[in-house]
């Protein structure tokens, strides 16, 4: 048996494996604020759901892991859960020793470019726009090597004559904007403001095609995958003008289950 998991700032998708043919579709539940609630409703889930003992666990959470991926040392949407024992929770829960934990974008993106919206193309650029923003580089089907991770969604994209700096989370991310709004994405019905949100994501991925290169861009998150492709697009073209041909710009295909996806990938292949 297996456990898979994907936390984001929002929500949280447990699912299990009885093998490494099968998944089942997973629990969604609110992210709690609080760690040891956390802490609760995973004892809560593996009492329910696993009558025999867990071989490995794989999962993603949102935000920077330390250097043996034990615990989060940055996360701006989950902060009470910086530097809490999250792998020795995972342990203490369900008796398992096999633990990995990656940040919820890379497995976002390994689902997505393995068989979802980048299924085909070797480099895949992956930007999940919702609570937050990050994103991943899949390289041939596996997560990209790197010192300190990915986080596209901290690039700086707006600097002020005072230096101060705003990143396009800051501009474009979910949190941030109902913050500045008051309302939800899918609530804004100010033309300017939708605009200004197009803007900011297309420099956010002009920047993010400079430094990755791809053969195709990923949009994920409940941002990202309700946006205008075209209208996107064109944007883009506006402000690209070091390259002559933009890589497809594609939304991704998975839906919400995209990172347990990519976590059962990750358990299977490595």
């Amino acid at each position: 048996m297996f456990l898979l998991f994907d936390i984001g700032g929002t929500h949280i998708r447990l699912s299990k494996a009885a093998d490494i043919n099968s998944l089942s579709d997973p629990l969604i539940i609110d992210t709690p604020k609080d760690f040891q609630e956390f802490e609760a409703r995973l004892k809560y889930f593996i009492e329910k759901n696993f009558d025999q003992p867990i071989q490995k666990i794989v999962g993603g959470i949102a935000g920077v892991l330390n250097e043996d991926g034990s615990k989060l040392v940055n996360s701006p949407n989950l902060p009470d859960w910086i530097g809490k024992p999250l792998k020795e929770v995972f342990k203490n829960v369900t008796g398992c020793e096999d633990i990995t934990i990656e940040n919820d974008a890379n497995l976002c993106a390994l689902g997505e470019a393995t068989e979802g919206a980048g299924e085909g193309f070797n480099i895949v650029a992956y930007i999940t726009m919702g609570t937050g923003i990050g994103g991943s580089r899949i390289v041939n089907g596996k997560i990209d090597k790197n010192s300190l991770g990915f986080e596209p969604g901290h690039q700086i994209l707006k600097i002020s004559d005072d230096r101060k700096t705003e990143t396009f989370e800051q501009l474009a991310g979910g949190n941030a904007l109902f913050k500045k709004y008051g309302q939800h994405v899918h609530e804004i019905e100010d033309l300017e403001v939708l605009d200004q949100i197009y803007f900011y994501t297309a420099c956010g991925i002009h920047n993010t095609i400079l430094h990755w290169s791809p053969d195709a861009v990923v949009l994920g998150g409940s941002i990202g995958e309700d946006m205008d492709l075209a209208k996107l697009k064109s944007y883009l073209e506006e402000v690209m003008f070091i390259f002559k041909k933009i890589p497809p710009i594609k939304s991704a295909r998975l839906g919400k289950s995209n990172g347990v996806i990519g976590a059962f990938h990750l358990l299977k292949f490595g």
